[in-house]
């Protein structure tokens, strides 16, 4: 909406100058990035996670180290999700029996963000020390699973 030049201003207040054409442009990326977002979350939703990654190493040639890190990541967010629903709940029993006037705002974020993130960072690294415990290396790799890919695939 920002940027670029148009013959029919609609608003223009200093620097910001909104003009028919920007809001098409605008409306034009924003269609393009919800369409190729809404692909990834189609193919996200209707196949097996594990075998997407193995595809993607197998026929794109991802590294493993790479492709596990993604997979491991998306296996972490329902955890992430729940472990703060479990969060919000032990605080909102602990802000009734605190003054709720020093937990307002910022401060409130701060007691969810912070706990949550360190405990994330706790997870991953338990994790890449699991990884490497097994010997999980960036070398040659071989797969109990095959990921077909044909023509029918592009279509």
């Amino acid at each position: 909406i920002l940027y670029g030049d148009g013959e029919h201003m609609l608003v223009k207040f200093g620097i910001l100058q909104i003009s028919t054409e920007s809001i098409v442009r605008g409306l034009h990326l924003s269609m393009r990035t919800i369409t190729v977002s809404m692909f990834g979350i189609l193919i996200a939703l209707t196949s097996q996670i594990v075998m997407i990654f193995y595809s993607l190493m197998q026929h794109l040639k991802v590294k493993p180290k790479f492709a596990y890190a993604f997979m491991a990541a998306i296996r972490m967010v329902p955890l992430i999700i729940s472990s703060l629903i479990q969060l919000r709940r032990s605080l909102k029993m602990r802000y009734q029996m605190i003054d709720a006037s020093n937990y307002k705002g910022i401060k409130r974020l701060n007691h969810l963000v912070i706990p949550l993130l360190s405990q994330n960072i706790r997870r991953a690294h338990q994790l890449s020390v699991a990884m490497e415990s097994k010997g999980f290396k960036d070398g040659p790799r071989t797969y109990y699973y095959h990921a077909p890919f044909s023509y029918k695939d592009i279509i």
